[in-house]
């Protein structure tokens, strides 16, 4: 390896980090013209070169799964003479510049060792808040199959201010019987066999940021405080720190029995106060709805009813005082303090002298928790088959969809939600949470039925619809293939968050924010218009909106001649039915000016207004013009040539959407010449557009025809 070699796309720089296992450089995207990191190992220190090959693409491919922003995502995996290599993003460091010479990257080790030198140890809070989202990482990895096998300070890199779990070079399937290589103290000892391999790692860390010793040290009295002494420690943090410490002895305990369940539950004992006993069943159903996929937002919305498990709804007896406890109290309580086997016995009590208890839906799910605590998991999943009625009321229902959960069933999850919205009617909480297991599964046909029902429950409601869009937002940020879907369906034009860009500020004042002479009172001022004109356009009140664009555009000469103001005040005009006043804004001069600015917004909205024959002189004119700099050349240009398509298929011009393949394919090639000596660059550019003109394909069906009629004459 060596500076400015090229591999595949990507130009080192320089050495930043190197380790047992490989080396760490800084790269540059020949493409993007951005930075990267790329991580190396060298066949010698590579068991089966073929096995971590294919073990870092799976975690590549396996982004529906991995949403994380605390796992650093690969960018690329590829192959050289001297071993195998991938690129990730690069993470924050010491200085502003990453080529300086003296930059390196931010580590928990880093961290340490600076902290080493300061007045004061890290306090448990500051560990707890780099230890949990950790957990959670290795929760979300393991939950897809992965184990990483190297969890250590020097692989937990903080990126974008974020923990961040990094370098896969050890990764590969959750295979328990594996035995692989890792940094001696962190790796898993031989004796710690079964359970989750990356939680004696987790663990070890927790130590070293606790005491600022190596894991060698654990479980010795003389290395329990902080390098700069206990002294000046508060009580309170001396409990916590007593509490740490159980946590590790915990998490390294030999018997898996002995261990945390998993690494939410070892994450949430590192909380300020660890929930009580009785607060457990909540607890653990929100961790394995969220391990359902079911969105933070729907979580939001149902945790409100979880303070205990839900009360059983046949009505029973009074019992006398002379009979042994069988209260479904008592059996609450024998829930709540984690006795599955008390809790069955109490149970089963019950059913022989309350019969027809035993049809009862919560009673039915109580028995399948008690079931699952005791690991007769096979018994418990036919307790929720069940053919009794369903749970009417909302916390039942959300404590079935965490036993499903917790037995890996989506099918009887699925299935579930939909018998009980066929009984009870469409519900949007309900439809979202289908629509989250379904994603899961991969059916997005289902999750856009699902929003679709959701929507239709108040399809005249603003507030409504803005609602279920928020709850169904999430899903389109875990599932890629969920926005392929949409996209297939003939939603392929880019879509902005209205009035706001991508980083949270209002495209329309991008010019102006930016002057000198804009005072902090009327930047706000002139945002909150910005973000009322927002709200109003999505609320459907699209008079509201024109009378805070055009006092914006009074307030403000010149503006008005803005090509994205004006389509955007031709739009809402059209909406208003004032269909005279929209032509006249659209005669604007304005319109057949060719600028990069905005230009997102212009083809959306020009999209919105249906007047797709200007678009498409648009982006012809566009691509007509040469571009900028060579930054923007490949991938810009291709979105254009992909919008044009788009346009073009909308107008029924199918000719032109295989003239502009073609044109795609030679930029293809020619990029390929200009900026890749390999094929790898127009090989991944021809899968991209092979991808875009399938799509098309799919969201058109007389483009297909056409094309099967074209084959056809051949």
């Amino acid at each position: 390896m060596r500076s400015g070699e090229l591999l595949d796309g990507y130009t080192l720089i320089r050495r930043i980090g190197a380790g047992g296992y490989g080396e760490v450089w800084l790269c540059r995207s020949v493409a993007l013209n951005d930075l990267r990191a790329l991580k190396f190992i060298a066949s010698a220190n590579l068991g089966s070169l073929d096995r971590e090959f294919k073990a870092l693409n799976n975690y590549r491919n396996a982004g529906a799964k991995l949403r994380s922003p605390h796992l650093m995502p690969i960018e690329h995996v590829g192959r050289c003479p001297e071993g195998l290599f991938y690129v990730m993003p690069l993470a924050d460091g010491n200085l502003e510049d990453p080529t300086l010479p003296d930059w390196s990257p931010t580590t928990f080790a880093t961290m340490i060792t600076e902290r080493r030198q300061a007045p004061a140890w890290f306090s448990c809070e500051e560990i707890a808040s780099l230890m949990r989202p950790v957990l959670e990482a290795l929760q979300v990895l393991s939950d897809a199959g992965f184990v990483h096998r190297d969890v250590k300070p020097n692989n937990l890199l903080i990126c974008g201010g974020l923990p961040t779990l990094a370098d896969f070079s050890l990764l590969d399937e959750d295979r328990c019987d594996l035995t692989r290589g890792g940094t001696p103290g962190y790796v898993a000892p031989s004796w710690y066999g079964g359970g989750h391999p990356d939680m004696y790692g987790a663990a070890a860390t927790l130590y070293t940021l606790l005491t600022g010793n190596l894991p060698d040290r654990m479980g010795r009295s003389a290395f329990l405080g902080p390098p700069q002494g206990d002294q000046s420690l508060t009580a309170k943090e001396r409990a916590r720190r007593k509490q740490f410490h159980a946590v590790i002895r915990r998490a390294t305990q030999e018997r898996v029995s002995e261990r945390y369940r998993d690494f939410l539950d070892m994450a949430q004992a590192l909380a300020d106060e660890p929930p009580a006993a009785t607060s457990r069943p909540g607890r653990v159903l929100l961790r394995s709805l969220a391990g359902l996929g079911i969105g933070v937002a729907t979580l939001i919305a149902i945790s409100q009813g979880l303070r205990r498990v839900p009360a059983p709804e046949t009505a029973l007896p009074p019992e006398s005082s002379t009979q042994s406890p069988t209260s479904v109290e008592v059996i609450q309580t024998y829930l709540d303090k984690g006795d599955f086997t008390g809790a069955l016995a109490a149970m089963e009590r019950l059913f022989r002298q309350h019969p027809e208890s035993r049809t009862d839906p919560t009673l039915s799910t109580w028995r399948a928790i008690a079931l699952h605590g005791l690991d007769r998991d096979r018994e418990a999943g036919e307790e929720l088959r069940r053919d009794i009625p369903l749970p009417k009321e909302i916390g039942a229902i959300i404590t079935r969809q965490q036993l499903w959960g917790q037995l890996g069933d989506l099918e009887g999850a699925e299935g579930d939600l939909t018998r009980i919205l066929e009984t009870s009617g469409p519900d949007e909480l309900l439809l979202s949470m289908r629509a989250q297991i379904r994603a899961r599964k991969g059916d997005f046909a289902g999750v856009h039925a699902d929003w679709q029902a959701a929507q239709n429950i108040h399809p005249t409601d603003p507030a409504h619809r803005l609602q279920v869009d928020a709850m169904w937002s999430p899903i389109k940020k875990q599932y890629p293939g969920y926005l392929e879907f949409l996209k297939s369906k003939g939603a392929d034009l880019p879509r902005l968050e209205w009035i706001w860009s991508l980083d949270g500020k209002p495209w329309i004042f991008d010019d102006l924010l930016s002057e000198s002479h804009v005072s902090r009172s009327a930047r706000a001022a002139r945002i909150s218009i910005c973000h009322d004109i927002d709200l109003a356009f999505r609320t459907g009140d699209h008079r509201k909106a024109l009378i805070l664009l055009d006092r914006i555009l009074d307030a403000m000469p010149g503006r008005g001649n803005a090509p994205d103001l004006s389509l955007l005040r031709a739009l809402l005009l059209q909406k208003l039915g004032r269909v005279a006043e929209a032509e006249a804004e659209l005669r604007k001069p304005c319109h057949q000016q060719l600028s990069w600015r905005g230009i997102d917004a212009r083809i959306y909205l020009w999209d919105q207004l249906q007047r797709w024959e200007e678009a498409e002189r648009f982006l012809t004119g566009m691509l007509e013009t040469p571009p900028d700099s060579a930054k923007s050349l490949p991938l810009r240009r291709l979105d254009l040539i992909k919008y044009r398509a788009t346009i073009r298929a909308r107008l029924g011009n199918f000719r032109a959407i295989s003239a502009d393949r073609r044109l795609a394919e030679e930029m293809a090639l020619s990029q390929g010449v200009l900026t890749d000596p390999t094929p790898n660059f127009p090989a991944r550019y021809r899968a991209e557009v092979d991808q875009i003109w399938r799509t098309l394909a799919e969201a058109f069906p007389a483009y297909a025809e056409s094309l099967r009629e074209g084959a056809d004459k051949k």
